[in-house]
């Protein structure tokens, strides 16, 4: 849709409407699908995440690097997953199980690691939350699946807050 008048007249009233078509959320996911289903023919889902849950080989640089573009792939299908209603095109279990040992490991350099490695855990709080209420499109989740998520959600950010306080305290 070209830009006009009336777009801007809408912006400066506050006023916030729906967008007018899905169309950009549609294609956002069909490209999206299209380079997870590349990722995967690749093997790039089991290669970036066995270095990090084997605890016998130290992971290497390309290894880290798989990883983060694994991860980008992940959240970005659930964030457009959660924003449009389309169903997510990774299933996170495996990818969450690797989080931590991400998150805590030497080669993550990286000021966005720490980042990434909270949105991949927050991507497994939110789709334990779907599978237990049965909705994996996150639409209509029960009252007992959104109780579950609030729970898991603090104990999450009580382990971060913990963790914080350790690193501030390693580094006085």
């Amino acid at each position: 849709m070209p830009y006009s008048r009336d777009d801007e007249d809408e912006l400066n009233s506050g006023q916030h409407h729906a967008p007018r078509s899905r169309y950009n959320e549609i294609s956002a996911w069909a490209v999206l699908g299209l380079a997870v289903r590349y990722a995967n023919l690749l093997g790039l889902d089991r290669s970036a995440i066995t270095p990090f849950r084997e605890t016998t080989k130290d992971p290497s640089e390309h290894d880290v690097s798989r990883l983060r573009v694994w991860y980008n792939l992940l959240t970005c299908s659930f964030n457009l997953m959660l924003t449009s209603g389309l169903p997510a095109s990774i299933d996170p279990a495996l990818s969450v199980e690797a989080a931590q040992s991400f998150g805590s490991h030497t080669r993550r350099q990286y000021p966005g690691d720490l980042r990434v490695t909270g949105l991949v855990e927050l991507v497994g709080i939110v789709y334990r939350a779907m599978c237990s209420s049965g909705d994996v499109s996150a639409r209509q989740l029960q009252a007992r699946s959104l109780q579950k998520l609030n729970s898991d959600l603090d104990a999450w950010e009580r382990y971060k807050k913990l963790l914080k306080t350790d690193i501030v305290l390693f580094f006085c």
